[in-house]
């Protein structure tokens, strides 16, 4: 017999590859609408050292419609990408929650009296904790492991220090 965390990572793995291609998506456009902000700062440099500063009408306009049209088109991806996680977090959860009552339905009865209903319903809970890191974490968590060698291969290119401050402290990234 397998161990309850045995069956739990079980669980998790199936959900994973029968949704993958949706865990793609999202990891996608976790990507894409996190580069916006990568973006941010350099256009808010942009706009003060040349169109504040050098007093440049034309510039501060035209930089003045790029970062607004940036925020715009960030805005719209994070929208994009919330409801194509709510879309895949309900077909994941049904999934899962149809899967479990399927599997208690087929239990002896003397097993369901052998446990405590509160037990049955934590185990139930547990599809929801597992969808929720499918669809919230998981996405975050390949999108952070994609952005540190490229965040470090930029700060390697600005200070050979920096780089080394930054890869100590990439762990700690992943954590947030």
């Amino acid at each position: 017999s397998k161990s309850y965390s045995e069956r739990k990572r079980g669980i998790f793995l199936r959900s994973f590859f029968l949704f993958k291609k949706q865990i793609l998506i999202l990891f996608l456009l976790t990507l894409f609408s996190s580069n916006f902000f990568l973006v941010g700062p350099y256009i808010s440099k942009l706009f003060i050292d040349k169109a504040v500063i050098g007093r440049d009408t034309g510039k501060f306009f035209a930089l003045s419609v790029i970062g607004g049209s940036l925020f715009l088109f960030s805005i719209l991806i994070k929208l994009i990408a919330d409801i194509a996680k709510n879309r895949i977090a309900v077909k994941l959860k049904l999934n899962l929650a149809g899967k479990f009552i399927r599997k208690f339905y087929s239990l002896d009865l003397s097993f369901l009296q052998a446990k405590s209903t509160g037990e049955n319903i934590y185990r139930f809970s547990d599809t929801e904790r597992i969808a929720d890191f499918i669809v919230e974490h998981l996405p975050s968590l390949l999108a952070d492991i994609f952005k540190i060698p490229v965040m470090l291969g930029i700060s390697l290119w600005i200070s050979p220090r920096l780089a080394v401050l930054l890869f100590i402290l990439s762990p700690l990234f992943l954590l947030h």
